[in-house]
């Protein structure tokens, strides 16, 4: 058996030339694909905003280590 990338993802190469998808090794409470994380991280961002937990696109970039045109970009996929 190998084991072979595809697609961005790792295959097993069975002896006999087929292909099987090797199991998750990743936290499934942490997601891996970066769209997910970038909507939850917006969706986030956005409670805080509107609860008034911060008053600022800028006050939450400084709190969260993120640029202010970063914040910004991933805010507006909600």
């Amino acid at each position: 058996m190998q084991l072979r990338r595809r697609g961005g993802r790792k295959v097993i190469l069975t002896p006999d030339g087929r292909t099987a998808e090797a199991p998750a090794a990743s936290n499934p409470a942490m997601p891996d694909d970066p769209v997910v994380r970038a909507l939850i991280r917006a969706r986030r961002w956005q409670g805080l905003l509107e609860s008034g937990e911060v008053a600022t696109i800028k006050e939450l970039a400084e709190k969260e280590g993120v640029e202010k045109s970063y914040l910004a970009k991933l805010l507006k996929l909600n």
